[in-house]
């Protein structure tokens, strides 16, 4: 477990079964978070598995969904466990363009970042944690 996180993060492995994906989407460079209406904090895009799609699959459609954007490059960095609620994938994505957020979504706007906002939905650490894998890496 990282020190900074509360769940503890499966880097590098894939589990027998999952039912979510959590996007951490760069463009340029910076990151991309949405800005969740119900929740009111930004986060990165995710959500859960639509039927029998690969993970590439949900994670490209939630990347759009919640942040309009287009990914390009995708890799699985590894997964987390809410136990008793989820399985989620974690997958690091560049996106090769942003377009106009789409509406009816749950995030009503989409922020750049060159570091996390203040105003997080999450305070797990799990973002920080994740962050500073992929910048060791």
């Amino acid at each position: 477990m990282h020190p900074e996180c509360n769940l503890p993060i499966r880097f590098g492995e894939f589990p027998e079964a999952w039912d979510s994906v959590l996007v951490v989407l760069f463009h340029e460079g910076r990151l991309v978070l949405g800005l969740n209406g119900t929740r009111g904090g930004w986060e990165f895009p995710g959500g859960h598995r639509e039927g029998q799609e690969h993970w590439q699959e949900t994670a490209r459609r939630e990347a759009w969904e919640e942040a309009g954007a287009i990914v390009g490059e995708l890799t699985h960095v590894g997964y987390y466990e809410i136990p008793g609620r989820h399985t989620t994938l974690i997958a690091h994505a560049i996106a090769s363009r942003l377009d106009e957020l789409p509406a009816g979504f749950e995030m009503v706007d989409r922020g750049v970042f060159d570091e996390l906002p203040g105003n997080l939905t999450f305070d797990d650490g799990l973002y920080e944690a994740i962050l500073h894998r992929l910048r060791d890496a």
